[in-house]
């Protein structure tokens, strides 16, 4: 007997006429009558598709989206920032420059080079940049037999964190501003660039012991060898 099909809301009688013998064997072409009702698929019921979400399913989907959202603008700064942070803990005295920029080298570095100090003292410094924050290493250093600056050795290291700088400083040191006048001076520079080179540069000064005064800067020392002295109350 030729089978029967139906679809939901559609009436609709199959037959199928196949040879007896295998199609492999037949040159005969399969055959297929669809026999629909006179009215056609016009007067069927149609279907409508609905999407439906609960309440709490778009609740999951907006906090989804708001996490990775965090993550992708401050999240990933904050875990690369505590990755630098662990990395310079592993820093000691009597260890080279070398050292230190190896170390630090897969953290976002952004400037390295050397200083002096008023009464001539060596230190060289690098410079992590983040949007949120700025770090600052200085190393304290013994002049090397070869006179390059990656085999001085380490007498002291200091890790500071600086918040990012006010929308209108303006440098306060003679090395800041000494550092601006440069920046401007060259081509491609942004005075958003400008300030913010005179804001750690100035800092750089109070740390190597150029200014007297901390000018206001609100740094935190995240490490330090020797470690640093606590003030008496």
């Amino acid at each position: 007997m030729p089978p029967e099909c139906a679809a939901p809301g559609i009436e609709v009688e199959c037959r199928l006429q196949i040879s007896t013998t295998p199609l492999y064997w037949s040159r005969r072409p399969l055959s297929v009558w669809l026999e629909f009702p006179s009215g056609g698929f016009m007067d069927a019921p149609k279907k409508s598709w609905r999407i439906r979400f609960s309440l709490k399913s778009l609740l999951v989907v907006f906090t989804a989206v708001a996490v990775l959202a965090w993550f992708y603008w401050t999240g990933r700064f904050l875990w690369q920032e505590a990755k630098l942070e662990h990395s310079v803990k592993q820093l000691k005295c009597g260890q080279t420059f070398e050292d230190a920029i190896t170390v630090c080298g897969q953290n976002h570095v952004a400037l390295l080079s050397a200083a002096r100090g008023p009464q001539g003292e060596l230190y060289g410094w690098i410079r992590f940049q983040w949007p949120n924050a700025t770090y600052l290493l200085v190393a304290g250093l013994n002049p090397s037999a070869d006179g390059t600056l990656d085999s001085c050795e380490i007498t002291s290291i200091r890790l500071y964190r600086l918040p990012p700088a006010p929308h209108d400083y303006m440098p306060q040191t003679d090395r800041g501003r000494r550092q601006a006048a440069f920046d401007l001076s060259r081509n491609g520079k942004s005075k958003d660039e400008v300030r913010k080179y005179a804001y750690w540069t100035d800092f750089l000064a109070v740390l190597v012991g150029e200014s007297p005064d901390t000018l206001g800067f609100q740094d935190e020392l995240i490490y330090s060898d020797p470690p640093a002295q606590t003030p008496s109350k």
